[in-house]
């Protein structure tokens, strides 16, 4: 198959993302939307539609042969089988990301209740109290990492608490998700170790909780996940284990870029965030274009179950396709004029941030409702946020986020 757009395009290599990719995106989505990329016999996805309808169907393409594109570039370069995921989490665990319907469905079950919207409401005051906590160390004028002071600490506060553990250091927890999000960037087999050593000292802090909790049961998921049953058995600690560090690491990772990118975007475009303070209304509709503008996942990666076709295009049994998100969002025939950050932008809610189908992220709620809470203090203190200096980013095929942002708050 020849594609239209005969330049190679470097999809696995993380600096691709640092150099502004959204040219290329565009180009892709007008000349060649389901572009076969050779090296990884792999289709990439950029037209919010084909996207959004090919996470829907499960049933055609699966999440059980990987998602990461990093992962198919290891084992190509390595010549093996094996996934970089391996080491990360235990043998016997089953996780829900991996695993397609029916199955998926009940594996998920096991954290659905601490997501709802009970659940959820019940901790808006805690959440109040956390985001008031932090808000107060802002001082107008005065210059902050944002990163370092806020946005690496609320995500993780919140997680300890939905899991009911005890508090983390949040430069820990971040070692912890930087090491997981390593599978996605790393070059070498010598490195992807080093994360997994990396990864393991949180299975300890973990395994003491396990321990601590069966003697006095607390509120939380952790105590809940020991209390419920899986197939008509109490659930493994490879599952409960697996499924808190996924909750703590991978969780507060996506938050924090989302809170970040949020204020950088108030940065670049000051008038939307007077906008906003002005009519709160727009709250909603401003939450949106934020997970839509910042796509703090990238892309994901999904495994054809049949012959099948996209367009125009023919994708045979056990090809993969390439969701690619970050184009998606900024599709403009999905979005008029998608460069620009408007917080009234009517169909906002139309991103794939959170994915779309049956694998869409488990905590959309708890993060819509987070961002409502912070925001809405931030803009009763604060008029107006511009950056100090550059924010650096993380060089990342599938993050998209920074490791400081330097900015100051005006009252």
């Amino acid at each position: 198959m020849t594609s239209q757009v005969e330049q190679a395009i470097p999809f696995e290599d993380p600096a691709f993302y640092r150099d502004d990719p959204y040219p290329v995106f565009s180009r892709l989505q007008r000349e060649d939307p389901v572009y076969y990329y050779e090296p990884l016999d792999i289709f990439v996805l950029t037209k919010l539609d084909d996207i959004r309808e090919a996470a829907r169907r499960a049933d055609l393409f699966s999440s059980g042969h990987g998602l990461f594109l990093n992962d198919l570039r290891m084992q190509k370069d390595n010549d093996a089988e094996t996934s970089v995921f391996d080491g990360f989490f235990p043998a016997d665990a089953e996780h829900f990301a991996f695993a397609d319907p029916p199955r998926h469905k009940t594996l998920r079950g096991l954290l659905t209740p601490a997501f709802a919207v009970r659940n959820i409401n019940d901790m808006k005051p805690l959440i109040e109290g956390f985001v008031s906590e932090l808000i107060a160390k802002i001082e107008p004028g005065v210059p902050i990492d944002f990163v370092a002071e806020i946005a690496d600490k609320l995500p993780i506060m919140i997680a300890t608490r939905l899991l009911g553990i005890t508090a983390q250091d949040p430069e820990e927890v971040k070692r912890w998700s930087d090491a997981l999000e390593d599978m996605n960037s790393v070059d070498t087999l010598e490195e992807i170790e080093a994360a997994k050593a990396t990864f393991a000292t949180m299975n300890t802090v973990f395994e003491e909780e396990f321990a601590r909790q069966r003697e006095t049961p607390g509120p939380g998921l952790v105590a809940d996940m020991l209390a419920a049953t899986l197939d008509g058995q109490p659930v493994s600690d490879a599952n409960i284990l697996t499924y808190s560090t996924t909750v703590l690491a991978a969780g507060s990772d996506t938050t924090r870029a989302l809170l970040t990118g949020t204020m950088l975007a108030f940065a670049d475009f000051p008038e939307q965030m007077t906008r906003l303070k002005d009519d709160r209304s727009l709250m909603p509709s401003a939450i949106e274009e934020s997970l839509r503008w910042v796509s703090p996942a990238r892309s994901f990666v999904r495994t054809a179950t049949q012959d099948t076709q996209i367009r125009d295009t023919q994708i045979k049994a056990g090809q993969r396709i390439f969701l690619l998100y970050a184009a998606g969002n900024f599709d403009e025939e999905a979005f008029a004029d998608p460069h620009s950050y408007d917080v009234g932008r009517a169909n906002a809610s139309q991103h794939v941030a959170f994915g779309f189908g049956p694998h869409m992220c488990i905590a959309a709620q708890l993060v819509r409702a987070l961002m409502r809470i912070f925001l809405t203090q931030l803009l009763d203190n604060f008029s107006s946020v511009s950056k100090v200096e550059e924010p650096s980013s993380v060089v990342h095929v599938l993050r998209h986020s920074w490791y400081s942002a330097p900015v100051i708050f005006n009252a």
